[in-house]
């Protein structure tokens, strides 16, 4: 039988342990106190290790792909929302000034009724609806006007585009 060794452990490397006189570091006045032994086991690796352990390597390879994906994600959330800090303290807006959604059962003014209207028609009507729908949010994503298009309204949006189908 084989014996057990901690794969972990580098110390089980080493064909001897070194002694204490061959300390690389200069003795100090508190040669007394001995620095403790770094951690070995599974507290010196990252913290999903223990977890990953069992994994196969596709596995292993779609957690790190995810986990990666969700850092990415959340820099970028706090990313917007720094760059959405500084824009208001530098445009001197404040809350009230904002665009603020209501709910989703929030109602469109006429104007913007009519604007919903005329859009389901000319994109319902397109060869290719979807792309003239991202076309059109590509380029004027930042106008509030046409903010039913990243989901304000949304409830609103659909029924303009059920009956632009229906006529």
């Amino acid at each position: 039988p084989k014996p057990f060794l901690n794969r972990y452990d580098v110390r089980l490397l080493l064909d001897v342990l070194p002694a204490a006189h061959d300390h690389p570091y200069p003795p100090s006045s508190t040669s007394a106190a001995r620095r403790p032994l770094p951690p070995s086991g599974w507290s010196d690796l990252p913290s999903d290790s223990g977890d990953t352990f069992f994994f196969s390597p596709e596995e292993a390879e779609a957690y790190h792909r995810d986990k990666r994906r969700k850092l990415i994600d959340h820099a970028r959330e706090e990313r917007m929302r720094a760059i959405l800090a500084r824009d208001r303290k530098r445009d001197g807006a404040t809350e009230e000034d904002s665009d603020v959604w209501g709910g989703s059962d929030e109602e469109p003014d006429e104007t913007q009724k009519e604007l919903l209207r005329r859009t389901a028609v000319h994109i319902i009507s397109s060869p290719n609806p979807a792309q003239l729908e991202m076309r059109i949010l590509a380029n004027h994503g930042a106008d509030k006007r046409f903010a039913f298009l990243r989901g304000r309204w949304s409830r609103k949006w659909k029924v303009a585009k059920e009956l632009a189908r229906q006529e």
